[in-house]
Parts: structure tokens; C-alpha cells; sequence
């Protein structure tokens, strides 16, 4: 994921997404692209990364990893707010 955020760039798609997720792929690209600006990058200071990946981690166990039930996992948990706070919380 660390590799995909340093290279790619913040498409229009990101903005459709509730507020919660936009800030959290930002903060999350940040610290990829800062970290590797650094010449010792340092895992303890990627708290938006973790949490990211706590989202992904839980949208792929809700689809039962299946890749045909994934999209509709991720539709749901960004209809649910509250569901979604509780994921990003630290």
C-alpha cells in the first residue's frame, strides 16, 4: 500500500468520498511521501497509514475475501458514519 500511495496521484474519484475517508487517504499519502524523504523512515510514525489499513483490513475480512463482494462492503461502510469512526478511531 506504502508503494501505490508514494506514486500515485489524488484523483477527482477521492473527493466522492465522505470527508472521513478523503482526510485519511491524504494524511495517509503524507506520511508515505514524507517518510520516504527521510533517510531513517521511521513505521512507529504512521498513525493515518495504520488506520488505513485497519479500514482496508476490515472491508476485505467483511466481503469474506471475496474480490466480487468487495465493492459492496465498501459501499456499505461508507453509508454507515458511525461504523466508519469506530474503524478510524485510534
Amino acid at each position: 500500500m506504502t508503494s501505490y500511495l508514494a506514486e500515485a496521484a489524488i484523483t477527482d474519484d477521492v473527493y466522492a468520498l465522505p470527508i472521513h475517508l478523503q482526510r485519511l487517504l491524504m494524511e495517509a499519502k503524507e506520511e508515505v511521501v514524507f517518510g520516504q524523504a527521510k533517510l531513517t523512515p521511521d513505521k512507529a510514525t504512521h498513525p493515518a497509514l495504520d488506520r488505513l489499513e485497519r479500514v482496508r483490513s476490515f472491508c476485505w475480512l467483511r466481503s469474506d475475501a471475496d474480490v466480487a463482494n468487495l465493492m459492496s462492503s465498501v459501499v456499505e461502510l461508507v453509508a454507515d458514519d458511525d461504523e466508519l469512526e469506530h474503524i478510524l478511531m485510534d
